[in-house]
């Protein structure tokens, strides 16, 4: 009889702990983390220092309270400067472009918006991809399709150039998709001012650091989707397992580029020990 009741209390416990477990995964899943950087450059024009961007990617038609008014707030809190928006804000899977035209609105009215189409955008029909578009311009973004402009502070500027996706490249450019991205990110630099690269596809840093641009946005790898402690993530598209640029800071040559886990899921439905994220990066002058 006490064999029996110490199986049902080794049962109740061990509900317990997949009851507590399984809140606490769908509880990290609509927590917005913010994760913030400072990008310290010589290069940087004296009158950026201090600019504030806030980078925001793979939304993938999520949303954060009602109307999204958790992502707005976590944004609105951080006061910045511009916000970069690097690709699949809505899914290919199940489209809905109310959603992150939605959420720009609010955003457009504390700062500028600069935005990247992601294989997701890609994904789309074209009647929505290019309505979708279409709509981001005429409410106010800076919709940058291998297309560039730049940012003005007191007579100083910075560039921002904007990638089209990269599944773009493989589908026009097949096997040379990679020169052909370098020679168009070449194309659009300038070099006589301090640039800034919005590409979705992480995976690309090689390519990206062989050009001249001083500072990379990226997203897609979801933070490796499950991120183990002191390993990092399991599984992102295009790099497989453990994957190198899952999420963080990455230095190589003279550029440095920032990696967003970003909001939103697709394919999988879920995180694991990875919650939604924006990253804040400030930039200093070195």
């Amino acid at each position: 009889m006490k064999k029996i009741t110490q199986n049902k209390k080794f049962i109740v416990l061990i509900l317990f702990l997949v009851i507590v477990s399984g809140a606490f995964v769908v509880y990290s899943n609509f927590k917005i983390e913010t994760t913030e950087y400072t990008i310290k450059t010589s290069s940087l024009p004296q009158n950026f220092d201090e600019f504030k961007i806030v980078h925001i990617s793979d939304l993938h038609n999520a949303e954060f309270g009602e109307n999204n008014k958790n992502l707005i707030r976590s944004v609105t809190e951080e006061k910045p400067d511009a916000v970069f928006v690097t690709g699949d804000t809505i899914d290919g899977f199940y489209t809905n472009t109310t959603i992150p035209i939605d959420l720009f609105k609010e955003i457009l009215k504390i700062c500028d918006i600069y935005f990247i189409v992601g294989n997701h955008e890609i994904r789309s029909d074209a009647n929505t991809y290019f309505e979708f578009l279409d709509k981001l311009t005429e409410i106010g973004v800076t919709v940058l399709k291998d297309e560039s402009t730049y940012i003005e502070r007191n007579s100083e500027k910075i560039q921002v150039i904007g990638l089209n996706d990269a599944s773009n490249y493989k589908a026009n450019y097949n096997d040379n998709y990679k020169e052909e991205i370098v020679e168009a990110i070449n194309n659009l630099d300038d070099e006589n001012c301090f640039s800034i690269l919005l590409s979705h596809h992480p995976e690309l840093f090689p390519e990206y650091s062989s050009t001249n641009v001083d500072l990379v946005f990226s997203g897609h790898a979801h933070g490796g989707q499950f991120r183990l402690p002191f390993i990092g993530g399991i599984i992102a598209p295009e790099q497989g397992l453990f994957p190198e640029f899952d999420a963080g800071v990455f230095n190589e040559n003279n550029t440095t580029m920032v990696v967003s886990r970003g909001l939103g899921n697709s394919i999988v439905p879920v995180r694991i020990n990875n919650s939604p994220e924006i990253v804040v990066v400030i930039l200093k002058t070195d």
